[in-house]
């Protein structure tokens, strides 16, 4: 009778199946994925962790526009009641009873 070891190196040592294309192919998708994987994980912890600028709040137009041409001339009705109103500005006036 073989020793152990010899005996379990000659059940063992069995010749890989040849090489085709799937085999290959699948051979990259079992070695890439992970690595791809973990770079993806690696690259989600660095953006999660890294520090951001503070936000600050700048005013890039002028505070106040004014129109050209002289002051606004509405023309009322003759009866019954109007009144115009601007957001951020408030009334430009109302004519008629309220």
């Amino acid at each position: 009778p073989k020793p152990p070891l010899d005996l379990l190196a000659e059940l063992t040592n069995t010749p890989p199946p040849p090489e085709t294309p799937v085999r290959t192919a699948v051979r990259r998708v079992k070695i890439w994925t992970p690595l791809v994987l973990l770079l993806l994980i690696v690259f989600a912890i660095v953006q999660v962790m890294r520090p951001l600028p503070e936000p600050s709040l700048e005013l890039t137009a002028k505070p106040t526009y004014t129109f050209e041409g002289g002051e606004t001339e509405l023309s009322w009705p003759g009866q019954g009641q109007s009144a115009v109103m601007v957001d951020g500005v408030g009334s430009l006036g109302s004519e008629g009873a309220q």
